[in-house]
């Protein structure tokens, strides 16, 4: 499938509310993939993405947070994502917060 077709199918679920689709935006934005690269953006799908609960978002966005991709760099927080990834069972969150 083309990147652009994907991109607009992400973008699609993710303002209907899919919090995968909201992920995969974000990675979308973050590598360029479809779309102009923009950290920013990708960083706000992220977040949307965590915030509804998906564990992927939140690997995603304390991925962001320990590097500094979209936002400032603050290890606090992306050590509190990872945890909130592993809780929800994620085995990559729980590898960052090695568990």
């Amino acid at each position: 499938m083309d990147n652009i077709i994907k991109f607009e199918q992400y973008l699609k679920s993710a303002e209907n509310g899919n919090s995968y689709g909201q992920n995969n935006l974000g990675i979308c934005y973050q590598n360029g993939i479809g779309t102009t690269k923009n950290e920013k953006k990708a960083f706000e799908w992220y977040l949307k993405s965590a915030e509804n609960g998906n564990s992927y978002g939140q690997l995603s966005l304390g991925f962001c947070y320990q590097n500094g991709i979209g936002t400032t760099k603050d290890e606090k927080k992306a050590f509190e994502w990872y945890l909130k990834s592993a809780e929800n069972g994620n085995s990559y969150g729980q590898y960052n917060i090695g568990t």
